[in-house]
């Protein structure tokens, strides 16, 4: 029973805090490295109807990790590269 207070204790003493967060991009997340990466340029609207410049992205909208960033309780994250 001691063993077990004591990992709660500690678990619960550790203060944890993220600078950044990293999405790696696949099929199912356009995080705008591909675009970044080869420097092609592309056609728009590429993110512009939501972030109203240029996102760098095949799609047009907002991705999990834009939402993620969005809520999360650290301002600095952003969800795209600049």
């Amino acid at each position: 029973m001691m063993r077990i207070f004591y990992v709660v204790f500690i678990s619960n003493s550790v203060n944890i805090n993220y600078l950044s967060a990293f999405n790696f991009g696949d099929s199912n997340s356009d995080t705008g490295d591909l675009v970044a990466g080869l420097g092609i340029h592309l056609d728009l609207p590429n993110g512009q109807s939501y972030f109203k410049i240029s996102s760098q992205r095949f799609c047009d909208g907002r991705l999990l990790i834009d939402y993620l960033s969005k809520f999360s309780i650290y301002s600095h994250f952003s969800g795209y590269l600049y």
